[in-house]
């Protein structure tokens, strides 16, 4: 990767994970929760359709229903009851560690700029690219190694600024 196109990933990575940040500070607290209404009315509710909620876990399961709400995912169909505990595991904290990776990342890219490859080995996953082992000598002499997984960091960039590339 030439030095444009590190510093063009980099910028990508740290953009990601400011959008990260500036959402996750703004939503609820976590860890969430899954709770699945079964739509009978209790108290002053009415009875309702059987709905899924994501909501806040404040460590009472006695007050699971009455915690926070973060999302009404809506009527209980089988995609939502499979997707809210996949929604309910990006709560705030795990949305600000993949922040610090994407940041780590972007770092990392500008810190092997001088490295000339001495060798480069691609690792994959299911036959796509997930990261790189590199193995280089840096401008004063030195061998230096790094591994990344700049591949991965940026496919989940672009998802998260909406860009296809």
């Amino acid at each position: 990767m030439n030095a444009n196109k590190r510093e063009a990933a980099a910028d990508t990575l740290y953009r990601a994970a400011a959008k990260i940040r500036e959402t996750a500070e703004k939503s609820y607290p976590g860890p969430w929760l899954v709770v699945r209404c079964d739509g009978r009315g209790h108290g002053r509710i009415e009875a309702h359709e059987p709905h899924v909620e994501i909501r806040e876990d404040d460590g009472d399961p006695a007050c699971a229903g009455c915690a926070p709400l973060v999302a009404d995912l809506g009527p209980t169909f089988g995609h939502l009851d499979d997707s809210g505990p996949h929604i309910a595991l990006w709560d705030p904290v795990t949305a600000l560690c993949v922040a610090d990776w994407l940041d780590a990342e972007a770092t990392l890219l500008g810190l092997m700029e001088p490295l000339v490859d001495l060798w480069n080995a691609v690792l994959k996953q299911d036959d796509r690219p997930v990261g790189e082992f590199k193995l280089g000598r840096q401008e004063n002499g030195e061998i230096a190694m790094h591994i990344e997984s700049t591949p991965a960091a940026l496919t989940l960039a672009h998802r998260i600024l909406g860009s296809a590339s």
